[in-house]
């Protein structure tokens, strides 16, 4: 929250990056997009009522906070219309949230032109979290962070942030969800990166090491 730390986050790290971007960039037009199982609240109240950020959060309904969240809640003064909250209800599992993807959060950022997105990616939407129950799975994340890169593929910068990730829900492949925002230089990377581990193996010889 603008005035106090609450629920599992000491501070607002979105908030104080975006801050520190128009301080350093000048103003910005920034969406940001929260698929944390737990509703923004804290993003959600320092741009409540402004109109140079729209944030989106898509939550399972009453999770924590239990009275925040809500789909009426839209902004206040400058602000209204650019706080768009998605409550989702327990168990939706992956097809809720390609739905709520589809439906409501991409035509929003179409119709917003942000200049930056950034992304609030917890990862506890998934199907072992112990305090939700959204059923989500690597291939959920790894969706959503599909259709972000295709909007930042039409040159808008775009930022994944991750949070919420419990150590012991790791066994999925959650990483892979965080797809390259940037088209083509990951895979280049990785392409090239196989091609000198090869040479390092023929040059080490067959079971032998390369110096």
């Amino acid at each position: 929250l603008p005035d106090a730390s609450m629920g599992f986050c000491l501070l607002a790290n979105i908030p104080i990056a975006l801050e520190a971007a128009r301080a350093k960039h000048g103003p910005l037009r920034v969406a940001v997009v929260d698929w944390d199982v737990h509703h923004g609240n804290g993003t959600e109240a320092v741009f409540y009522d402004r109109d140079d950020t729209l944030t989106i959060s898509l939550h399972q309904e009453s999770c924590f906070p239990l009275d925040t969240g809500a789909a009426a809640d839209r902004g206040a003064g400058k602000g209204l219309g650019y706080n768009l909250n998605i409550p989702l209800l327990p168990g939706g599992g992956q097809q809720a949230y390609l739905d709520a993807f589809d439906l409501l959060v991409a035509p929003a950022l179409r119709a917003y032109k942000p200049d930056m997105i950034v992304v609030a990616s917890g990862l506890d939407a998934n199907g072992v979290d112990p305090v939700a129950r959204m059923l989500a799975h690597a291939e959920t994340f790894r969706a959503m962070a599909t259709r972000i890169k295709a909007l930042a593929d039409m040159n808008i910068p775009t930022y994944i942030c991750p949070s919420g990730m419990k150590l012991f829900a790791g066994k999925q492949d959650y990483g892979g969800g965080l797809v390259a925002l940037r088209p083509g230089r990951t895979g280049r990377r990785r392409r090239a990166g196989e091609r000198r581990e090869s040479r390092r193996i023929d040059r080490g010889g067959r079971g032998g090491r390369s110096r």
